[in-house]
């Protein structure tokens, strides 16, 4: 029942799982996007979220990996 969002009026049930996690730079607070993590081990989704948080302290994270986020930790 998390995994929902709102379309205008309607209520919609995500079929993805997509988890932001939200990290800092002294310059700013972003929400980098982990997609699928449904289908992906634990040692998989660590790699990503420390490869998302290299790009972003480098400034090089892409609008596309801080967007589509379907729950934030």
């Amino acid at each position: 029942m998390v995994n929902r969002s709102l379309d205008g009026e309607a209520i919609v049930e995500n079929r993805y799982r997509h988890i932001g996690f939200a990290g800092g730079t002294p310059n700013r607070l972003v929400d980098s996007v982990i997609r699928n993590v449904d289908r992906k081990r634990i040692g998989e989704i660590a790699g990503e979220c420390a490869e998302l948080a290299g790009l972003d302290r480098d400034g090089r994270l892409k609008p596309e990996q801080m967007q589509g986020g379907t729950f934030t930790v």
